[in-house]
Formats: structure tokens, C-alpha cells, sequence
């Protein structure tokens, strides 16, 4: 079955056409794992939430748990975001890799390399039909639950499980394919399909390997130091200048809010009345019907934006000793160059050496100072961690001041935004899930050529 309403698969050949490469990859449901886990963790948190609520009203319970079931499809788009885009990385990859492969290069070299067509076919295209039935039944079962803890009739949370059914197939049905890693089961180029030694020989042999120039001259590796040691300059410039306007306006924003605090006088005497019980170890009004009680709110909006004030202003003050050590980098990086092209134009032996010398020099004092850097900008990054979660802090405390219902669905967007961010960044996780090579295997080839 090729299509279902109309509907085919992302990826629904099944035979090479008119593509100079064809490539078979195995099916790998990782991510699918992952977004399984992540609507779990959803589903235990807003359920616990929810009895921990006491609400007489209808309308925050209902808008809280079709919140809760917007957010699981949410992650359902993240997850296909980061599918495509691992597909169409290996799809590039491999491309570029390929049309310099010497059995490749022997039948195709008459075209550009932006002409070079390849189409992925995935593994996972079989029992395609079984595999989106089964993911739509447990995506339905891990999403609905909680539409039939408070229905306005049984109607609603039955006709809300059958479009999540329907959708999450169709889904299914789409992209299921996309789900893949780089492990080739079958290549072909024009057509003509690799025999098993080929393919051993394009996997092994060539894929998997990403040294290819074996030049050990110091000459060689000092022009590749100052290479690395630009782009980590480069990175930390733009570090420092990302951290500096982050304290301006965070810590900005948290201290306005305590400057408006204390400017009512109610709120300040709020502050200092709950203050004096809980030193006293006297009881406190925490909670009201469904909301945190506005004594301790305040007094902990008060104390939360005061501390990450704080944490920014240290930020601030912290800068000059960076910005020197990143000039100073600057500088041993600039001689370092310097001397490079002195000994790049210079034609006799011994003074080559000399320069040979003289970079290695400089490039042992850059990467000197860059420890000096690397410390100051891990503290740097603690108080900016410190201040982030102050800052998150006052915002939840004032979420849970209006509503419970509103402060768990603030959470869980929250967390859903800190986890977003996370995988933008070049993390070991990151690289776990999205690289398109193969990384033990690389680092394997990369200490065997530098030992």
C-alpha cells in the first residue's frame, strides 16, 4: 500500500528512478523514543498537578488539561523538526562524500557536484502500515488520559482520543520513514546496486574515515592550531558580548520588578510581617483556595528578583578581567599569524626553523592564556546559570499567584523551552542524536593517526 486518503510517505520509493545514487538506510526509532518518554513525563506530571489541586471551578481545569494535550503534540512537531532535519544532514553528507569516491568517480565525472542527485530510501518503509497503527495507539493512550479526568461530557474526551488517533497515524504513516541512521543496508550508483565487498569498501573503507591527509609537518599542524585557535577566539567574543546584554536586560528587568514592589507600602509590610513569623518560627498563610497566598508570593518575588539582580551585577563587574584575557589571546593569536607568513615566504631552511619555533611559542602562550579564559568563563557561566534560574524562579512564583492550573502549565513550558535550547546547543547529547557520522569510529581513526 503506497497511500492512504491520498496521503504517501515522505520518503515512498521504493526503486531507483532517474538518481545518480541511491541509498538504503537502516530505520532507527530513537527520536520517537525520546518524544514517547517526553509525553510520559508530561502526562505523570500534569496528572499529579491536577490532584494536587482543589479547584470548585470548571473553566481553569478544562483550558489546564486541553493545554496539557496541546503541548504533547507540540512536542510531536519538535520531534519530526529534528527527524528532517537529521535526514537532509545525512542526505548532504553523503552526497559530498560519495561523488569523490573513486568506484563513483570511475562511472560519473562529467557533472558538477551541486548536479549529483541522491535519494534516501529507509528500512523503515516496511511494515510501515503495523508500525504508524502501533505509534497512534500508544501516542493516544499517553495523550488522552487526561482529558477524561474533568469532561464536560464523555462526548468530548472520546471525539479529542479519536482525532489524536487519526492524526498521530497519519502522521505516522508520513514520516515514519524519516526516522533513520547512517548505517547503509544497500547502495547503488546509476542503478547498478553495490555488492557486498563494494559496499564494505564505501562504508569501511571510505565513510568512516575522515583523515585523509597525512601530512605530520609542524609546519602543517601550526597553520591548523591557529585555524582552531581563531574560530575559539571568535566563540568567546561572541560569548562574552551574548552574557553582557543578557545581564543588562535581565538584570534590568528582575530589578525594576523590586523597585516596584517596595514602592507599595503594603507590599514591603507584607514582606517584613512574613519575614519576622518565619524567624520567629511562627506559622504562615502559604496557601489560599488555588493560588499561593500573596504575603509569601511577594516576599518571595521580593527575595528572588533582589538575587538575581545580584548575580547579573556580578556578571557586569567580571568583565574587565575577561575582555583583558580576550585581547591578550588576540594578540599572541596576531604574532602567531604574523610569524606564519614570515615563515610561509621564507625560503631558506634555518630560518624557517626559527619561525617553526617562534609560532609554537606563541601558540603555547594562547593556549596558556584560553585556560586563564576557560575558568573565568566557567564562573561566569555559574552566576549566569544562578541569575537564569532566579530569574525563572520570579517568573513561576508569580504564576502560581494567579493560578495553580497556570503555573503547571507554565512549567511544563518552560521546561519544554530550557530542553529546546539545550539541543541547539554542541552538546555530547546533541551530537548523540543528530550527528550524521560515525563518532566512535572517527575518534578511533583520529587517535590512530595522531598517536
Amino acid at each position: 500500500m503506497n497511500s492512504i486518503l491520498g496521503i504517501k510517505p515522505y520518503l515512498n520509493r521504493s526503486q531507483p528512478l532517474d538518481e545518480d545514487i541511491s541509498i538504503t538506510l537502516k530505520g532507527s526509532y530513537f527520536l520517537v523514543l525520546i518524544d514517547i518518554l517526553a509525553k510520559l513525563f508530561i502526562l505523570l506530571l500534569g496528572y499529579a498537578l491536577f490532584m494536587a489541586s482543589h479547584r470548585e471551578t470548571d473553566l481553569g481545569k478544562h483550558i489546564y488539561i486541553f493545554g496539557i494535550w496541546l503541548l504533547n503534540f507540540l512536542v510531536l512537531v519538535v520531534t519530526i523538526y529534528y527527524a528532517m532535519r537529521r535526514l537532509k544532514g545525512i542526505q548532504v553528507y553523503l552526497k559530498y562524500r560519495i561523488i569523490a569516491f573513486p568506484s563513483y568517480l570511475q562511472k560519473q565525472t562529467s557533472k558538477r557536484p551541486e548536479e549529483h542527485k541522491l535519494f534516501i530510501y529507509s528500512s523503515s518503509n516496511e511494515n510501515k502500515l503495523f508500525i504508524s497503527f502501533l505509534y497512534a495507539l500508544i501516542n493516544t493512550l499517553i495523550t488522552s488520559p487526561l482529558l477524561f479526568l474533568y469532561p464536560v461530557n464523555i462526548l468530548y474526551p472520546l471525539i479529542l482520543s479519536l482525532l489524536t488517533f487519526i492524526f498521530s497515524f497519519f502522521i505516522a504513516w508520513h514520516f515514519g520513514c524519516i526516522f533513520i541512521e547512517r548505517k547503509i543496508l544497500k547502495a547503488a550508483f546509476m542503478k547498478k546496486e553495490l555488492n557486498k565487498a563494494e559496499l564494505q569498501a564505501l562504508e569501511e573503507g571510505y565513510l568512516n574515515k575522515e583523515v585523509f591527509v597525512q601530512d605530520t609537518s609542524l609546519e602543517f599542524w601550526n597553520d591548523k592550531f591557529i585555524i582552531g585557535l581563531e574560530k575559539d577566539f571568535n566563540i568567546y567574543k561572541e560569548k562574552l558580548d551574548t552574557f553582557l546584554l543578557e545581564s543588562v536586560f535581565l538584570g534590568a528587568l528582575t530589578f525594576t520588578t523590586y523597585i516596584q514592589l517596595i514602592s507599595n507600602k503594603e507590599n514591603w509590610r507584607e514582606f517584613l510581617k512574613t519575614f519576622t513569623r518565619f524567624i520567629s518560627n511562627q506559622s504562615l498563610h502559604i496557601w489560599n483556595e488555588h493560588s499561593l497566598s500573596s504575603s509569601i508570593g511577594f516576599s518571595l518575588l521580593l527575595a528572588g528578583s533582589v538575587i538575581s539582580s545580584l548575580f547579573y551585577m556580578v556578571i557586569l563587574l567580571k568583565r574587565f578581567p575577561i575582555i583583558k584575557s580576550i585581547e591578550n589571546v588576540r594578540w599572541l593569536l596576531n604574532m602567531a599569524k604574523y610569524y606564519n607568513t614570515k615563515e610561509e615566504s621564507e625560503q631558506n631552511i634555518y630560518p624557517k626553523e626559527d619561525y617553526s619555533k617562534q609560532i609554537q611559542f606563541e601558540i603555547a602562550r594562547c593556549e596558556e592564556q584560553k585556560i586563564i579564559l576557560d575558568s573565568n568563563f566557567r564562573i561566569i557561566s555559574m552566576l549566569r546559570m544562578a541569575g537564569l534560574l532566579s530569574f525563572f524562579f520570579v517568573l513561576l512564583v508569580a504564576t502560581l499567584m494567579i493560578d495553580i492550573y497556570f503555573f503547571a502549565f507554565s512549567t511544563c513550558l518552560m521546561l519544554y523551552v530550557v530542553v529546546a535550547a539545550k539541543l541547539m546547543e554542541e552538546n555530547k547529547l546533541m551530537k548523540f542524536i543528530m550527528d550524521n557520522r560515525a563518532i566512535n569510529k572517527t575518534k578511533k581513526n583520529e587517535r590512530k593517526f595522531t598517536s
